[in-house]
């Protein structure tokens, strides 16, 4: 623990910077603590307890902390006492200085506006020159702000309005030519506008009405062309029919003869080779499966009636005989058992 003497309190005060008196007055103050202070921590580094039974050691710990806490409120109430004092202190300070500079600064503040008179009169009328200047250009606009238009020589700023006001005129000028160019244009190319319009609507007239007439011509053309080509076509599917009727039976025919040969040898041969029951009973049936002409007229069709009747009875007479035969043959077969 660093050791508390005056020496070491001195050299704290005067590091601070106070003035020698109030340096004194503080040293003088907190001496007489530093000292006692020093001497009961002194008296308390020889007071070590390590055991419970020490009872004189700790009843010692506790008389001289006390003796330290004393001190210590006196140094706290010493320092209280010192800082009001030198908050009021500080106060009065104040207090004189405000009430010397409320005196001086009014009288200051005028002396001055007295001295820089002349200046702020210039200041005004160089600021109000500046405005009527700007609100002069305004009209033409032009930014007032990029001319020192405060301080600029009035033949200067003669000629800069001049100059302005003639080239707003000529801007102007300029403008309305070119709108009157713009207009001149613009009538001009309505103008040939209606006119083109007007041609177009002619030739789209003449147009339609030559279309027209080539329509009505081409729908003649047409429907006699159509008439023409639905009597030939008429003629010709009638033809066409009337032919493919005549093939159709002629094929039917061919094919309903050479089916009938084709079944006639079968049948030949199947019968050959058969019973002569057998052989009747599919000639029998050979007959009736004859697929016979279809033919258009009377005459014909009562041929093919007549034959196919004389074909049926000829059938009729090969099954009823080969029924006779089969009954003949199962007689004969019972009387030979």
């Amino acid at each position: 623990m660093e050791a508390m003497t005056d020496n070491a309190l001195v050299e704290i005060v005067h590091q601070s910077g106070l003035a020698i008196e109030k340096a004194t007055a503080l040293i003088e103050i907190y001496s007489p603590l530093v000292a006692e202070a020093g001497e009961l921590c002194r008296e308390a580094a020889a007071v070590v307890v390590t055991d419970a039974t020490q009872v004189t050691e700790m009843k010692n710990a506790r008389a001289i902390r006390l003796k330290l806490r004393d001190v210590r409120i006196r140094a706290e109430k010493a320092r209280k006492g010192l800082k009001e004092d030198a908050l009021k202190t500080g106060k009065a300070i104040d207090g004189a200085n405000n009430w010397l500079l409320s005196r001086i600064e009014p009288e200051e503040s005028r002396l001055e506006c007295a001295e820089k008179f002349a200046e702020r009169a210039e200041a005004a009328i160089q600021a109000k020159l500046k405005q009527d200047r700007t609100e002069a250009l305004r009209p033409f606009g032009v930014d007032g702000s990029f001319y020192q238009l405060g301080t600029m020589p009035e033949p200067q700023w003669v000629q800069l309005f001049e100059n302005t006001q003639a080239a707003h005129h000529a801007k102007i000028e300029a403008t309305n030519r070119a709108e009157a160019d713009r207009i001149a244009a613009e009538t001009a190319r309505v103008e040939e506008a209606k006119k083109l319009r007007e041609e177009n609507l002619r030739l789209q007239a003449e147009r339609d009405a030559v279309r027209q007439k080539a329509d009505s011509e081409r729908a003649a053309l047409e429907a006699t062309a159509r008439k023409e080509r639905e009597v030939l076509e008429a003629k010709l599917r009638v033809e066409r029919d009337s032919r493919m009727k005549v093939e159709a039976e002629q094929r039917q025919q061919r094919e309903a003869e050479d089916r009938c040969k084709v079944e006639q040898a079968e049948a030949v041969e199947r019968a050959a080779a058969a019973p002569d029951i057998d052989k009747l009973k599919a000639f029998a049936s050979i007959l009736r499966v004859i697929d016979y002409p279809k033919v258009q007229s009377t005459e014909a069709k009562h041929a093919v009636e007549l034959a196919k009747k004389t074909i049926e009875d000829t059938a009729d007479d090969f099954e009823a005989l080969s029924i006779s035969m089969t009954q003949f043959q199962n007689k004969r077969k019972i009387q030979r058992a």
